[in-house]
């Protein structure tokens, strides 16, 4: 609520005391506006100054206007502590009731902030809304301030996207396409009420909270995403945004990056009870720090190697993961959340299925991941998973690795041959479990500890290998090695599988 602490004079500037001044919502007098006493009391419109000339009212409108009784002159009134250039919803008649389809008020303050270089304010409350966009396409510096993620709400009324940025081309030529840029959005919850529920995670939600085309410099702070398909969708040039204290619940997919996305950072931020929580294909460079992730039902973290772009957008080709790194991380399954889940992984880096490219230059630091155990029974009756599939990658970092439980088979698992430097630096267990592998059967790589070394891939089984590329000096320790029998087997002839031969007999 404004106050209105105002002296109401004449042309002449002199206090005109005892007169009727008639309040307005607008500048053209059309509609008279409520006013409340500071009780909160809603009183005369028109209002009868006092005897030195004074009105003291309040509205919830952030803006007025008024004439006195006899000049038909409609004049701006500004409130206590008015800031200049801020527009309110309110003003431009949304009501977040909650009920109220709100989207043309909306949108009519984004405008007139765009075109008067000001800010939107979305004080708290609930506003239906189908859906918003940034506008001028040349758009830049817009601001939208709510009261925080959990007061003010911009609820689906449709299939979205509640808010687009940026210019949208079907078919662009470049992932670079988009000229608004830096928009900032501050204590806003975007939610799809009709999907707040387990069950719809997985499936089509339809709505997108917030869909960025093509812009850059995209800033969130203490917002919230619930019940979408995607929270934040990013098919191509999102570019230098940065997210703090952003939270994700019960979406399908809570963030896309797609093909000429870069330099995006996350600090602070969590997603919970997600089908995958952030999706990175053909987007480079980028760092999460301390995000939490709780109860995947498929990963929490997908790097994508595309022959087709999940997207669905041509044109751009497919450019390779470079240099993403999650650092100080919290992973988190068989909490209880909802214990009917089995995650595929945590993390994926690159598709089998796709033969085209792969992605590289991954570090994974200081990282922690509570797994349950296995007499919970979240995991098919306690059948389980790995923590990294590194599918079609290669320069991969994992340092300081805590695991706290055993319900994971293995940290990194399911790796293609051909692909290598994965490094396992400092895995500690605690909870009384200690039989979590490094390494699935099949290996990974190059196996690196304490020390940088490029030698052949060490594997460990009860066999040479009959199947998969193997180079030269490749080995195979045998964990089944017995009297009379091999220490291991060594590739002395690449191919697939190669020539094998024992080594190390056995004394009986």
């Amino acid at each position: 609520m404004h106050r209105y602490h105002y002296d109401i004079r004449d042309i002449d500037g002199d206090v005109v005391p005892a007169v009727a001044v008639t309040i307005y919502a607008d500048s053209a007098g059309a509609a008279e506006a409520t006013i409340y006493t500071s009780a909160s009391v809603e009183t005369d419109n028109p209002v009868t100054t006092t005897s030195a000339g004074l009105i003291d009212i309040y509205c919830p409108r952030s803006r007025l206007w008024y004439a006195v009784a006899g000049d038909a002159t409609i004049r701006p009134m500004v409130p206590s502590g008015y800031e200049p250039g801020v527009y309110s919803v309110r003003d431009y008649g949304a009501l977040g009731d909650g009920t109220t389809d709100d989207t043309a008020a909306i949108q009519a303050a984004i405008d007139a902030a765009i075109a008067g270089g000001g800010s939107v304010s979305l004080p708290s409350g609930t506003y239906l809304v189908t859906a918003l966009t940034s506008g001028d396409t040349s758009a830049s510096g817009l601001h939208i301030t709510g009261a925080g993620k959990d007061k003010t709400i911009l609820k689906c009324a449709g299939d979205g996207p509640i808010l687009s940025l940026g210019v949208y081309d079907s078919t662009p030529s470049t992932a670079w396409c988009g000229t608004g840029n830096k928009f900032h959005i501050y204590g806003v919850g975007f939610r799809n009420y009709d999907h707040d529920a387990i069950a719809n995670v997985g499936v089509d939600q339809h709505t997108v909270g917030i869909q960025d085309n093509g812009s850059g410099g995209l800033r969130l702070r203490d917002c919230s995403f619930t019940g979408l398909s995607y929270g934040i969708y990013a098919p191509y040039g999102h570019d230098y945004c940065r997210y703090y204290d952003v939270d994700f619940v019960l979406c399908t997919t809570s963030v896309y990056f797609g093909p000429g996305s870069q330099q995006i950072y996350m600090y602070g931020c969590s997603s919970t009870l997600h089908d995958r929580a952030i999706v990175i294909e053909g987007a480079k460079q980028g760092g999460i720090y301390g995000f939490v992730f709780t109860e995947p039902r498929t990963r929490d973290v997908d790097f994508l190697s595309p022959d087709t772009l999940e997207s669905g957008v041509t044109g751009l080709g497919v450019p390779q993961e470079l240099a993403w790194s999650l650092n100080d991380c919290w992973f988190e399954t068989g909490s209880g959340w909802n214990t009917g889940w089995a995650p595929t992984e945590h993390i994926r880096v690159g598709n089998s299925a796709d033969t085209t490219s792969v992605v590289r230059g991954i570090s994974i630091n200081n990282t922690c991941l509570v797994s349950g155990s296995t007499g919970q029974g979240e995991k098919d009756g306690g059948v389980t998973y790995a923590f990294l599939n590194a599918s079609r990658g290669k320069f991969i970092s994992i340092r300081e690795f805590l695991v706290s439980g055993d319900w994971i088979e293995a940290i990194v698992t399911s790796p293609a041959s051909s692909y290598y430097r994965i490094t396992v630096d400092g895995q500690k267990t605690v909870d009384g479990y200690t039989a979590i592998p490094v390494f699935d059967t099949w290996q990974v790589g190059n196996r690196y500890f304490d020390q940088m070394r490029d030698t052949g891939q060490v594997t460990y089984g009860t066999a040479a290998p009959t199947t998969l590329t193997w180079r030269v000096g490749d080995i195979r320790w045998n964990t089944g090695a017995a009297a009379e029998g091999y220490v291991g087997w060594v590739c002395t002839a690449a191919g697939t599988p190669g020539t094998w031969k024992g080594f190390g007999v056995i004394e009986s």
